[in-house]
């Protein structure tokens, strides 16, 4: 679906060089405040230490980041090697699923051999209306399981990705757990797909735009 590739902007702010080898070491200072950032006119706020991964990360410094709509800051944690991302979006400016984008966490790792950093680990995406987006990179890509769960925790969305595109079987789901859509699709490219309403009867998709129109129908947006 093309919604997809809007994480192709997000996986591109990372891959910046780094000249020593911690290129974002944890302050002799920690921070113990909230920092409020500004952007084009919005402000943007980013705590001091953030629980993710099972770890704690402490806010080191701002990312250079200019090619997405987004404030991020960087953290780091004592007990791992990696790094996280913190970004905060611009209101409306970006969409998944059909919600904006409203904040990312993501990982990424240091080559020791470019000295560059990779994304490579989960992702979260916190979007409108209390949505939250599970995926996971590796290497840079976005791979494995992805899950879109309703404000309230209940799952709205489940596939696959290979290679930051949809790949074998999606399922939408109503918030009653009834399939909302079936879909299957092969390097993003849908293959066949099917919407049901909630009495079960059956919709039939020719293409991409059709289910998305359905999709958006069926969750009110």
């Amino acid at each position: 679906m093309s919604y997809r590739l809007l994480l192709l902007l997000l996986v591109m702010s990372p891959l910046i060089g780094c000249g020593p080898s911690d290129p974002y070491p944890i302050p002799a200072k920690l921070p113990t405040e909230p920092l409020v950032e500004k952007k084009d006119g919005q402000e943007y706020e980013f705590p001091p230490t953030v629980d993710f991964d099972g770890a704690t990360w402490i806010r080191v410094k701002e990312d250079p980041t200019d090619n997405v709509p987004a404030k991020a800051y960087v953290y780091a944690s004592n007990d791992r090697d990696d790094y996280l991302f913190y970004m905060l979006y611009k209101p409306n400016e970006l969409k998944s699923h059909g919600f904006p984008i409203e904040k990312q966490l993501m990982l990424a790792k240091l080559d020791p051999k470019t000295k560059k950093l990779f994304l490579d680990g989960p992702t979260e995406l916190s979007l409108g209306g209390g949505m939250l987006l599970k995926a996971q990179f590796a290497n840079q890509q976005k791979v494995g399981q992805e899950e879109l769960y309703y404000a309230d925790g209940n799952l709205l969305f489940r596939g696959h990705t290979i290679k930051d595109r949809l790949h074998g079987e999606c399922t939408y789901f109503y918030k009653d757990g009834k399939p909302l859509i079936q879909g299957k699709f092969s390097g993003g490219h849908l293959l066949k797909a099917s919407g049901f309403d909630p009495d079960g009867t059956e919709t039939e998709f020719a293409n991409k735009t059709d289910l998305m129109q359905f999709l958006a129908e069926r969750l009110n947006k």
